[in-house]
């Protein structure tokens, strides 16, 4: 299957300082709000997102011709739709335990690496992320 190569249109100087405006001002509220109502939006991107990953995985697969019931339609729902579900339930319990006033590092088993650095295991941090 040959690529295909889109050109897409330049944004005008106007409009790309509109938009740096817009994502300026959405910096400025996203600073001022809660952890609490940070975790409450990444779950509720967790549930967006889980409405639509089989569509997700599925549109992803259609567009590399991987032919349905291929085991290579997993690698689209691992690269996809699972990683966003797994990235937005840890930021959801990360922030959730900030707004508890608890560090997300609670019950994490800190080590010490060459040079007197401290270490702290990142992934896997569960059995199902082992697997992956």
């Amino acid at each position: 299957m040959a690529a295909t190569t889109v050109e897409l249109p330049l944004p005008e100087h106007a409009e790309l300082d509109a938009q740096l405006q817009e994502l300026t001002k959405a910096a400025d509220r996203w600073r001022r709000t809660s952890a609490a109502s940070r975790a409450a939006l990444m779950r509720e991107v967790n549930e967006s997102v889980g409405r639509v990953a089989a569509e997700w995985a599925y549109a992803a697969s259609r567009m590399k011709a991987i032919p349905l019931g291929s085991p290579l339609e997993g690698e689209e729902w691992q690269s996809g739709p699972y990683g966003a579900l797994t990235a937005t339930t840890v930021l959801a319990e990360s922030l959730q335990k900030l707004a508890d006033g608890r560090s997300p590092l609670d019950n994490e088993t800190f080590g010490q690496a060459i040079g007197g650095r401290v270490t702290v295991r990142a992934l896997p941090r569960t059995r199902a992320e082992g697997t992956i």
